[in-house]
């Protein structure tokens, strides 16, 4: 006999919201598509009419519980929470299961993006550990916050900004600091450029270059750094801009390596949208320019004016796998996907065993690909942390820093399948925490606010606050001395909010283990029991077995010794 199938409910009326975006709605309150998209569903009051039979009765007490459930998923501003900013934006879940990738949306901006964003996974652990909301989705220790955004400048030379001592001074802050981890450039043959292009007409794809060189080498020289630094970043994005809107011009190695330099500072001073939209423009800029068809043939039909025009650069192949490494990492830290160039004629890379580029993009490699994720992605992110503690000892420290918010994002991903991982893979990730945490310290001494300063110990109390182990728990002083350390030397907005939102969530741990502990209270006095026979117990052993009596009773034993 078949089984009846329910009557076919047919909507009359729509929500406000449906009707307004012209979808099929439901008729219930809230509607599908208002649930789905954390819409606020609405229906006009002589409009309202509910097909679903079983809420018609309970309808002022559903539509109370629907509003008291929007205002709980509010974020409220606390003692403890950040001061709120002009461009924080607050946050809903969605709580449809359809939702594979954890989909987040920002409230008034109606951005969409996944949970595995590491500005979110505060929040996450906030809920988890069922605390009041201490976050909004704001980029907290996302970098250091040493720079405000200032006016534009319509200067439209470098010369204006700086002197040539100045400019130079800074260009060996940025060999010494940055080109050692990204390794773009020749040190000698870039110097040379300097010294001939000053004194002439500078050519616009040499000094949107070098202002993005001398940008990077003011930001790592801290307390010597450029006082019009970002005046010069933005007449550096106006030559970039103006030659992207060009008609006649297609990109050029000149202009990618400096889109690549431009996301590396906006990773180190910027909001996480701008640098991955700077970072997809350097790969988009290099499938323009075919940059990863690395032709032998190619490079040596160069002339000789082309050889000397680009002999202050990587080799192409390089270029590439340093702007495709970074815009993978950088994919995983935003928590989105990255930007995957056509396969057709893509060489292997290779490089030595001591380059740095060779090092950057074997931790990318490390990342699975999302055909792994389809199939299996719990045993994926798994492989995938065990192959990420088999990478020899990286150098310089900023890659050991990048190794552990790699796998900060790995566990990130674990930890939203609502998979355990073993005791192995969590001695890993608190392995590479601690070395990372070494470096942080290496780093603050220098003064150096790379964004894994304060990246590191944030999001390392994350991690092991949700670990919720004896052997994580350990490592929490640790990094809140590294924290400290930051917010000491650093003393920024961005340093500070970080600091109150690991502490409340050390709180909000400690607190549910007290009242855990609590529960074991439950001791009472016995009665009609002579207490002396319970304190005279004998923990280390007793001859008089419990159940021996009984046992022995039930075989009507009597008084046999049985081990006679």
């Amino acid at each position: 006999m078949e089984e009846s199938r329910p009557k076919r409910i047919r909507t009359k009326k729509a929500c406000l919201v449906c009707h307004k975006k012209k979808r099929k709605c439901s008729g219930t309150f809230p509607c599908f598509y208002c649930e789905r998209y954390c819409y606020e569903c609405q229906y006009a009051q002589d409009l309202v009419k509910i097909n679903t039979p079983h809420l018609k009765d309970n309808w002022p007490e559903i539509e109370s519980n629907h509003k008291q459930l929007l205002e709980s998923n509010s974020y409220k501003q606390d003692d403890y929470s950040p001061a709120r900013s002009d461009n924080s934006s607050e946050v809903w879940s969605s709580h449809n299961n359809e939702f594979v990738d954890h989909a987040v949306q920002e409230k008034k901006k109606r951005r969409m993006t996944k949970k595995t964003n590491a500005l979110c996974f505060p929040a996450i652990v906030s809920e988890r550990l069922e605390a009041s909301p201490i976050t909004r989705y704001k980029p907290l220790a996302w970098n250091m916050g040493t720079r405000v955004r200032q006016e534009p400048n319509e200067n439209s030379k470098i010369h204006t900004f700086l002197s040539k001592d100045q400019c130079l001074y800074y260009v060996s802050v940025y060999f010494e600091d940055v080109n050692p981890i990204f390794e773009l450039l020749d040190q000698t043959a870039f110097e040379e450029q300097v010294h001939k292009q000053w004194a002439e007409d500078m050519a616009a794809d040499f000094g949107v270059l070098l202002c993005s060189v001398v940008v990077l080498g003011s930001f790592f020289s801290h307390n010597n750094s450029l006082h019009n630094e970002l005046q010069l970043l933005q007449y550096a994005e106006g030559l970039l801009n103006k030659s992207a809107f060009s008609i006649n011009s297609i990109p050029s190695i000149g202009q990618i390596v400096s889109w690549i330099l431009r996301s590396v500072y906006l990773r180190a001073a910027a909001h996480p949208h701008n640098v991955w939209l700077a970072s997809c423009v350097s790969m988009q800029c290099i499938e323009i320019f075919c940059l990863y068809h690395d032709s032998n043939e190619e490079e040596s039909n160069l002339s000789e004016y082309e050889q000397q025009k680009h002999s202050y650069f990587s080799s192409k192949i390089k270029i590439f796998s340093i702007a495709w490494a970074f815009n993978r990492i950088l994919a995983s830290e935003y928590g989105t996907t990255p930007i995957k160039l056509s396969e057709l004629n893509i060489k292997g890379v290779h490089f030595s065993e001591q380059s740095k580029s060779h090092q950057l993009t074997r931790l990318a490699s490390v990342l699975p690909e999302s055909d792994e994720l389809t199939k299996e992605p719990q045993m994926a992110y798994f492989a995938a942390i065990q192959r990420i503690s088999q990478l020899s000892k990286l150098q310089p420290i900023q890659l050991t820093l990048m190794r552990a918010t790699v796998c900060f994002h790995l566990y990130r991903s674990l930890y939203l399948t609502n998979s355990h991982p073993d005791e192995t893979i969590v001695g890993i990730i608190v392995k590479m925490t601690d070395e990372a945490l070494d470096k942080c310290f290496t780093l603050c001494e220098k003064k150096q606010a790379w964004w894994s300063v304060l990246d590191i110990p944030f999001h390392g109390i994350c991690v092991m606050l949700s670990i919720d182990t004896k052997e994580s728990l350990q490592l929490i002083p640790k990094a809140f001395k590294v924290l400290n350390t930051a917010v000491e030397i650093f003393n920024t907005a961005a340093s500070r909010d970080a600091f109150q939102v690991v502490s409340a969530l050390c709180d909000a741990l400690r607190d549910r283990k007290i009242n855990e502990a609590k529960l074991l209270n439950y001791k009472e006095p016995l009665k009609n029991q002579n207490k002396t026979e319970f304190d005279n117990f004998n923990f280390e052993g007793s001859s008089e077995l419990v159940l021996g009596d009984p046992f022995f009773d039930l075989f009507n034993l009597g008084d046999t010794d049985i081990y006679s």
